[in-house]
């Protein structure tokens, strides 16, 4: 073998190798790319429950304080209408004179103005 023969094998050798080098660095990207395809995937899902649950969670918390707060109305409106019914029949007379003046201010707002 001469010298240039056993340069040229060196070379192909070399080459070979570069070769099986970036085989093997292109599977281990591969590899990288999907374990960090898996991770942002758990992360995404993990994400994706945790906001499901708060938007729950929010909404029962918002159910809750509504039918909290219809409870509320539905007492004072029925404490406001069990006071004005009684203020009507202890002073009947008062009740039909303010009742005439609201008719009276209705009537002359709905009046047309020329």
């Amino acid at each position: 073998m001469t010298e240039t023969e056993t340069k040229e094998a060196k070379e192909g050798k070399s080459l070979q190798n570069l070769a099986a080098d970036f085989a093997a660095l292109r599977d281990d990207f591969a590899k990288l790319s999907g374990s960090v395809r898996e991770l942002l995937q758990t992360q995404a899902s993990s994400t994706t429950h945790h906001v499901i649950d708060a938007v729950d969670d929010a909404r029962r918390t918002l159910t809750d304080e509504m039918a909290g707060a219809k409870d509320r109305l539905e007492t004072r409106l029925s404490t406001v209408t069990t006071d004005l019914e009684s203020a009507i029949e202890h002073n009947p007379l008062v009740a039909v004179m303010i009742g005439a003046a609201v008719g009276f201010v209705i009537g002359v707002v709905s009046r047309p103005h020329k």
